[in-house]
């Protein structure tokens, strides 16, 4: 006779068997639209203008806009892993993209490959989570709007976006579904992927068990942390991958609004979709029907976006949003004809700008 345990693991089992394919179902349209969309955008930019930044290599053209900016960083860190010396920008970038393309052979082939799959991965997570959270047609709504993100085309390229997202959103999910083990593996990697992947350790706590089972949200805190002991022991600095970039660029760090007072336009756009954000989570407080997701949604996208925000930039803020998924939910409520109309131009020109180097993303 099974035992209610077993019962409980079949049963949890046989659902996982009918969500996987189905939010594959609901991503792959979206996906597949989007990236030929936007991709063919990006290429066209491509063969008319002059690729605007000097410091990247160049690919031929249908590659060029999925490996440029930090793509370039990550497969550097493929290739030939870590300067051993303090101070150097790749310190600011988290191993386990690295790593992924480096047992893959960090080709460009195989880096954009990835890409791909990494991305339709993250969103097929979105629209899982987003069907047992709402109900399928919500789920359907939200990945079309993150497909056309205004900064989706990083969903492909090879950055971080796609795996964290699937990272994050399954983390939350599982704990949610309370499979403790599940939330605290997928964690534990988000904070081995990006800065604010420790951050994770927040909407855990809510979602997670009470009891024991709520140590489980330290896992992204310990991921951060194995890097962090990794930068200490060969550059003497734990903290590296803060000042990593920030040495190499204009930011004030801990001071966000720094630059938008001084009138730049870039950082003005990321300010618009912090209050986006900002918006977002106040909706879905307000919201009452959404059980332990009516706290553990807004404190997700504060968490998600509180690393970036600290560190004195806003400019890539539509990027940042991209990953702090319960603002789809609330984007999703907006009329269809609204979301065309400002939505599709912004993500088009974004793509045309970031994708030919013009752009910071």
């Amino acid at each position: 006779m099974k035992t209610s345990s077993s019962l409980r693991i079949s049963a949890s089992s046989r659902a996982l068997e009918l969500e996987v394919p189905d939010a594959l179902k609901i991503a792959i349209l979206p996906f597949l639209v989007s990236r030929a969309l936007l991709g063919l955008a990006a290429g066209l930019a491509n063969l008319g203008l002059r690729y605007g930044r000097p410091q990247d290599p160049h690919h031929v053209w249908p590659l060029q806009p999925w490996l440029s900016w930090d793509a370039v960083h990550y497969l550097q860190i493929a290739r030939a892993g870590y300067p051993a010396g303090p101070g150097a920008v790749e310190d600011g970038f988290f191993p386990l993209l690295p790593i992924l393309l480096r047992i893959l052979g960090a080709s460009d082939w195989t880096a954009v490959a990835l890409a791909f799959l990494l991305g339709l991965g993250g969103l097929a997570v979105l629209a899982g989570l987003t069907a047992r959270v709402w109900d399928r047609e919500t789920a359907v709504r939200v990945t079309w709007i993150a497909a056309f993100w205004p900064a989706a085309l990083f969903w492909s390229a090879v950055y971080t976006e796609g795996l964290f997202l699937a990272l994050a959103a399954g983390s939350l999910w599982a704990a949610w579904r309370g499979h403790v083990t599940g939330a605290a593996l997928l964690g534990a990697a988000a904070g081995l992927l990006r800065p604010n992947g420790l951050m994770l350790a927040l909407p855990l706590l809510l979602l997670l068990p009470a009891g024991r089972p709520r140590l489980a949200a330290l896992a992204p805190v310990l991921g951060a942390a194995a890097f962090a002991l990794y930068l200490w022991a060969f550059s003497g600095d734990a903290l590296a991958f803060v000042g990593g970039q920030a040495g190499h660029h204009p930011l004030a760090v801990g001071r966000p609004l720094a630059r938008v007072l001084s009138g730049d336009p870039v950082q003005l756009v990321g300010l618009g979709f912090l209050l986006l954000a900002g918006a977002g989570a106040v909706w879905l407080w307000r919201r009452r029907d959404l059980g332990a997701w009516r706290l553990a949604g807004p404190v997700s996208v504060v968490a998600l976006l509180v690393a970036p925000l600290a560190s004195g930039s806003l400019a890539s803020f539509g990027r940042y949003t991209m990953v702090a998924f319960p603002v789809y939910w609330f984007v999703q409520r907006w009329p269809a004809p609204l979301l065309l109309a400002i939505g599709l131009p912004a993500t088009l020109a974004y793509t045309v700008l970031a994708g030919t180097g013009r752009l910071t993303p």
